[in-house]
């Protein structure tokens, strides 16, 4: 495959070159392909195209690398910088000789880095490294990582995601490894030295989620499934925060939220005390096993006896206070594959929505991003039929944005149906529907930390938890 981003190509022969020196000094291939974008775009800023180095690294003066690749003295550096870049012969000879200084043992603490977060800390004297590696410091550094990060992934699609899928599947974190972790936990009880102890790290991190940091007085639920992934080495499966709605629209950027279905170990769950099911989230947890339909949890600040502690309890896997699950990507569980669609079909038709916040996905599987929560009585016409994952889906192009979207229609056994499905596309002349618009694809930061409900404010509704500003359209 391919990446592109600014107009700028990553090849998949470039891709295969970096994956190998990534395997051989065991970094995250995410990182060195963001890395590799941020300092030198790829091969195509001034200073690479210039001198084949793709990370604006220093000429020293000494024509012989630590590596055994020979340099030369490139061109001169920024004025306020002094000195030249190196020159390197080849693209190839600047990556064994860029990946050579991230081995384990060299001035960095890259080596070994199980996350995209961990690696760039490993660049920093905050990492353990004997030298900074970017004069910006570090936080600065990993704000600007993140962002490129996040950007290529979006830029293609969910691209990089795949890729490193791929690569890492293998040796990523196991739902094992990451309960191991969380049963050590059980019995802490809040301001004790543990529970001071998983706050302290979770302040450790930075820069924090909304640049909050949690106190010992907070709820912290979520202080405790972050922490637990920190410690497991999963922090880039599930992303790191404080505040539970906000978590979960994490998951949903990931594509690890599935919402009501039967979970597996391993898998992290959200509560929503009064039953709404597309409010405001109020706790989270790990799923540490399933017996029929009972799950039992691992969950920080649940109450035993009065005492906020890290604790076991039980559940049926679809009780109203649940919301739903979200699955993280371990390299041994099965994770619900993607659609296998069967039975294709183009059609002109039309559906009535039939029950309340029908979800619509960007691809025909319940792991696609969810792009829409339906109104029941609203209607939409379809141009295809689709059977997947048991279900009869639906798709059209949606008046809201012009994308594709997909939604279940009926299950393929009959047994449940979520629309009432006719024949023939219809007009809307002379009757007007609503749709909402989100205009700020934004979860509020009115909840900084546990499960408090946000306000919503005049021009705005709440769907599935997200606070969005309304417009309303008319579609004719």
């Amino acid at each position: 495959m391919v990446l592109k981003y600014t107009g700028h190509t990553l090849s998949d022969d470039t891709i295969q070159k970096i994956t190998r020196v990534a395997k051989k000094h065991d970094f995250p291939l995410d990182y060195a392909i963001t890395l590799l974008h941020f300092e030198g775009l790829w091969g195509n800023s001034e200073v690479a195209k210039l001198n084949n180095n793709w990370g604006g690294m220093t000429w020293t003066g000494d024509p012989l690398r630590p590596s055994g690749i020979k340099v030369s003295k490139g061109t001169a550096r920024p004025a306020n910088e002094g000195g030249h870049y190196m020159r390197y012969a080849s693209m190839d000879d600047f990556l064994e000789d860029w990946a050579y200084l991230l081995r384990d043992g060299g001035i960095y603490k890259v080596a070994g880095a199980k996350t995209f977060d961990e690696a760039i800390k490993g660049m920093f004297k905050v990492g353990g490294a004997k030298y900074n590696y970017a004069a910006s410091g570090y936080d600065h550094y990993l704000k600007g990582m993140r962002a490129r990060r996040e950007a290529i992934n979006q830029a293609n699609n969910g691209g990089l995601d795949d890729l490193i899928k791929g690569v890492s599947e293998s040796m990523a974190v196991t739902a094992k490894q990451v309960l191991n972790v969380a049963r050590g936990l059980i019995g802490a009880t809040k301001y004790g030295a543990t529970h001071k102890k998983l706050i302290n790290d979770y302040n450790k991190v930075t820069p924090r989620p909304v640049g909050y940091a949690v106190t010992y007085n907070d709820d912290w639920c979520d202080a405790f499934v972050t922490v637990v992934a920190d410690r497991a080495g999963a922090t880039s499966l599930i992303g790191r925060e404080c505040g539970v709605e906000r978590h979960k629209s994490i998951f949903k950027q990931k594509n690890i939220w599935l919402g009501l279905v039967k979970p597996q170990a391993g898998d992290i769950v959200i509560w929503r005390w009064d039953g709404n099911r597309n409010g405001f989230a109020n706790h989270i947890g790990f799923v540490e096993s399933i017996s029929g339909n009972t799950i039992t949890t691992i969950e920080g600040n649940t109450f035993k006896g009065g005492v906020s502690q890290v604790g076991r309890n039980t559940y049926p896997w679809n009780a109203q206070s649940i919301q739903g699950y979200a699955r993280p990507k371990y390299g041994t569980s099965t994770v619900t594959p993607e659609a296998t669609a069967k039975n294709e079909k183009k059609v002109s038709q039309h559906f009535v929505v039939t029950i309340d916040n029908l979800r619509a996905f960007q691809e025909p599987t319940a792991t696609s991003k969810l792009v829409e929560n339906i109104k029941k009585d609203y209607v939409k016409n379809i141009d295809v039929t689709i059977e997947a994952e048991g279900y009869l889906w639906g798709g059209w192009i949606s008046s809201a944005d012009g994308k594709r979207r997909y939604t279940t229609l009926k299950t393929l056994d009959g047994k449940r149906k979520f629309v009432d499905l006719k024949d023939e596309t219809i007009s809307h002349g002379g009757k007007i529907y609503t749709e909402y618009l989100a205009l700020q694809d934004k979860v509020s930061d009115d909840q900084p930390v546990g499960g408090d409900t946000p306000k919503v404010g005049n021009g705005q509704v709440e769907i599935d938890g997200t606070v969005y500003d309304v417009e309303l359209k008319e579609i004719k």
